[in-house]
């Protein structure tokens, strides 16, 4: 998030939408500052059902401060790794990648793009797959 923001200098996040299995207490502190900067204007979380049952305290930590801002944190079943960042000069970015938001020593993959379609495709069967869950959830 702070590379693509020094790259788009002097354009803002005006909306991102994070896809991760698992996330550290820093990168967590880290998007908070940038929330709370004004550099993101909004944000959507979606972490799995998985990370939330083996780290319930940094799950709610994050559920609670994104809660508290105003922008949004979704449980689902998923093995996804998406950043898309809607920028306020227009742009679009999607980052796919192999890595979960947290450190490991571990070869990591990804791929940036600059496409308005790409964000829009996985931006729509993320909120699919975020309204399913939700109501599965009620039955």
């Amino acid at each position: 998030m702070p590379a693509i923001l020094r790259l788009a200098a002097p354009a803002s996040i005006l909306r991102l939408d994070i896809a991760t299995l698992g996330f550290s207490r820093p990168n967590t502190n880290e998007l908070f500052e940038l929330l709370d900067a004004g550099q993101i204007r909004e944000c959507t979380f979606v972490c799995s059902v998985y990370f939330r049952s083996v780290d319930t305290e940094l799950f709610t930590y994050l559920d609670d401060g994104l809660k508290a801002r105003g922008h949004r944190c979704e449980i689902c079943r998923s093995h996804a790794k998406l950043l898309l960042f809607e920028l306020s000069d227009g742009r679009n970015f999607v980052w796919e990648s192999s890595a979960n938001l947290r450190s490991c020593r571990n070869a990591e993959t990804f791929v940036l793009s600059q496409s308005a379609e790409l964000l829009s495709f996985h931006r729509d069967w993320l909120q699919e797959l975020i309204t399913r869950t939700t109501n599965e959830n009620r039955k």
